[in-house]
């Protein structure tokens, strides 16, 4: 699974944001709650997708099955694509960033990188092309 795969999920159950942070699996925001993916090892266009039976999970010390996770480097190279240089170098140099992506016959993404005491982390907002109604 990559990080089209992960944005086709979101859209798809209604997601507003996206959030990932190193060696953790992607949660998405559905009408402000937060739900945890299925897949925590994304890897780069596998065709395969993750669920309990896939590579995507491991035994623990305990013998419990529980996510793999994705390394530090898997998010900034997904993300580097999306980046002008500038704004990659600026992130490389210690800063957080905010850019704006389009992803072909999905939509665009706003987005945040940065930092923490997790390690890389961003939060993408889906862009709808129509604004809802107050009703909607």
């Amino acid at each position: 699974m990559d990080l089209a795969d992960v944005l086709q999920h979101a859209v798809t159950q209604g997601a507003s944001d996206i959030h990932f942070c190193s060696m953790q699996a992607p949660w998405i925001r559905v009408q402000g709650e937060l739900r945890i993916t299925n897949c925590g090892n994304l890897q780069r266009a596998t065709g395969k997708p993750c669920d309990s039976n896939s590579a995507a999970y491991m035994r623990n010390e305990n013998g419990y099955r529980q996510q793999k996770a994705h390394s530090a480097y898997w998010l900034t190279d997904a993300l580097a694509s999306f980046m002008e240089k500038s704004v990659y170098a600026h992130f490389l140099e210690g800063h957080e960033v905010d850019f704006s992506f389009t992803v072909p016959s999905l939509g665009r993404f706003r987005a945040n990188l940065f930092k923490s005491l997790k390690g890389t982390c961003a939060v993408l907002r889906y862009i709808r092309d129509a604004i809802p109604s107050l009703a909607e």
